[in-house]
Parts: C-alpha cells; sequence; structure tokens
C-alpha cells in the first residue's frame, strides 16, 4: 500500500515539473548572487505553510534528475527526501519552504524552482548565480620611460652640475580573470581608469604612469558583484629604481671621487708614516738623528 502511494506521489512529481517546464518565464523570478563557499537560503514569500503541504525543489530543468527536495506528510509523518549531487548541503525549512545551501559553488548556479502543493498550487523561481572570489591584483614595474627636464647650477666652487626632475614612472596591475571581474585604478578614492573582458581565460592588466615624486596614495581593486580586493601602490619601491641605466653610468665617477680621493690621502699618509719609521731606525742603528 505504501509502495503504491509513493509511486503515485512519484508520478505527481514528474508532472507538475513537466508543467512546470510549459510555464512561461514571464512570471516573476527573483534573483539571487552569492560568493563560492557561503550558505544561500532561498526564501519563498510565504509566512506559514499548511502542516499537510507537500514542497517540491527542482535545480535546472534541462539535467537528467531535476528534482532535489521532495517534503510531504504520509500517515502524519513527514518525510523529506533530498537528491542529486546536492543532497549532503541541503535543507529545507517546512514552516516556510525555505531551502539552505550550504558550501555553494558556482556550478551551483542556474534556476531552482519551488511548488508549494496543497489546497492550491503555488510556486516560484529562484535565478542564483554564484562568484567565485576575486584574485588580489598584483602589482608590478612596467616598461620606465623618462620625461625629465634638466637644470644646470655652479656649486659653492664653481663647479657646474646637472640635476633632472619629473622622472614619469610606469607600473602595471594584472588580476585573473573570471565572470564579470573588473580592474580599476583610483587615485585617493577618485576611479580613474577601469578595464574588463568576457574572455575569462585572460589576464586583466592596467597600466599606469604616474611621477615617482607624487605623494598620492594609488590602489588597483579587482571586484566583481559579491567580492572585492585592494593592492596599494608602493611608489617608492616600485619607482625609486626606475632609472635611466645610462645615467647611472654618468653619475658613477661622481659618487667614486670623494672615495677615490680619500682612499689616495690615506696611502700617502701610510706611505710618509713609514718612510718616517724606517728613517727613525736607520738613525738609531748609525747613533744619528733622523733627518726632517
Amino acid at each position: 500500500m505504501y509502495g503504491s502511494a509513493m509511486m503515485h506521489i512519484g508520478t505527481l512529481v514528474v508532472i507538475f515539473i513537466h508543467y512546470d517546464l510549459m510555464c512561461s518565464l514571464k512570471d516573476d523570478v527573483k534573483r539571487i548572487t552569492a560568493k563560492e563557499g557561503n550558505t544561500v537560503t532561498l526564501q519563498p514569500e510565504v509566512h506559514a505553510l499548511e502542516i499537510d503541504a507537500q514542497i517540491l525543489w527542482s535545480f535546472n530543468q534541462n539535467s537528467k534528475d531535476p528534482k532535489i527536495v521532495n517534503s510531504q506528510v504520509f500517515k502524519g509523518e513527514i518525510n523529506t527526501e533530498y537528491s542529486g549531487r546536492l543532497k549532503d548541503r541541503l535543507l529545507l525549512d517546512r514552516n516556510t519552504g525555505s531551502l539552505t545551501i550550504r558550501n555553494i559553488t558556482t556550478r551551483e548556479s542556474g534556476i531552482y524552482r519551488l511548488h508549494i502543493i496543497s489546497e492550491r498550487i503555488s510556486y516560484w523561481h529562484f535565478n542564483c548565480t554564484v562568484y567565485a572570489p576575486v584574485s588580489a591584483p598584483n602589482i608590478s614595474r612596467g616598461h620606465s620611460h623618462s620625461n625629465t627636464k634638466t637644470a644646470k647650477s655652479r656649486t659653492w666652487s664653481g663647479a657646474e652640475t646637472q640635476s633632472s626632475s619629473n622622472t614619469s614612472c610606469q607600473v602595471l596591475c594584472s588580476a585573473k580573470n573570471d565572470r564579470q571581474v573588473s580592474l580599476s585604478w583610483f587615485r585617493a578614492n577618485q576611479l580613474i581608469s577601469q578595464t574588463s573582458s568576457p574572455d575569462v581565460n585572460t589576464t586583466l592588466s592596467l597600466r599606469l604612469d604616474i611621477d615617482e615624486k607624487d605623494n598620492t596614495v594609488y590602489s588597483c581593486v579587482s571586484a566583481n558583484p559579491v567580492s572585492n580586493d585592494t593592492t596599494y601602490l608602493n611608489i617608492t619601491v616600485m619607482c625609486m629604481n626606475q632609472k635611466d641605466p645610462s645615467m647611472s653610468k654618468r653619475q658613477y665617477p661622481i659618487f667614486l671621487l670623494p672615495l677615490g680621493l680619500s682612499a689616495t690621502i690615506a696611502i700617502v699618509a701610510v706611505g710618509m708614516c713609514v718612510k718616517k719609521k724606517r728613517e727613525y731606525n736607520i738613525s738609531r742603528s748609525t747613533g744619528g738623528h733622523p733627518s726632517d
């Protein structure tokens, strides 16, 4: 008797699922966004259900077995059956008909349908989109290029020196692309550039040209509808060492000149001391006096 009743109930489930397939998508669809790994609750607008109501949840009607929850009352006992690959992560609230999905993944994005069968049939559609957390942006050095202005000046000794200013620094921000990910540069709190791509197999990248003496806070932000991550630019680390190699080579003699002069003076002084000591030792051995 029980097996026959369950067979009829299973037939009812199939009938209502096929009926739902023929329903127009003009019905209201509740849209939900979620971050991968979180817990999501699909909540119909129901305050309280009748005790003997049958609750049917299905996911992605195109699959072979879309039914994921079948809960009903039989001979005064509640029988709730979870099925499909989600069954170990589902929890039904029979008081409201809401369905909780734990540790949701991007594979669980899609259409969820709820049928509540009591004195009348009610149904709801939920369009759930699950996004993976964005990756942290990575800031690296770009191709350095000089945009300098040279000024001449004279030191107190009359020597002519040259100094440069307004050196341009180029940095590159990159992040892993995914669905609806954007990559942006901010100057303080102001958006200055942004990029995105529908090709999730590409890496997003965004260049920034700044003055190495700029002390404004720059940040690169990767974001999608449910998460964001920020990396701040350290201008000192990224830009202060981006000098023109040819300029550095020409400056080497200037920096080495004081060192070489000091070394020469030290060598001469040591030589004179050695010479004096040698003359002193000779004069003592001959009984004379050291020469001046």
